[in-house]
């Protein structure tokens, strides 16, 4: 899931929440919609981050048992 998707659900759950006239169910969604928001930014930065793993060398002796 990319951040457009979390964008939209965040929209959707401020949508629902315009509809809504029960105040604990609205602020629900508004916090669904926050922490949604919040998955979209990581996503943003994620996306934006080149991530590379190098394995240590192995020993002369081989691999070690543990």
């Amino acid at each position: 899931m990319g951040k457009y998707y979390y964008w939209s659900v965040a929209a959707e759950c401020v949508r629902l929440a315009a509809q809504i006239v029960d105040p604990e169910r609205k602020l629900k969604l508004i916090d669904m919609a926050a922490i949604w928001m919040r998955l979209a930014e990581q996503a943003e930065k994620n996306s934006q981050t080149d991530l590379a793993y190098d394995a240590p060398p192995l020993s002369p002796d081989g691999p070690s048992v543990q």
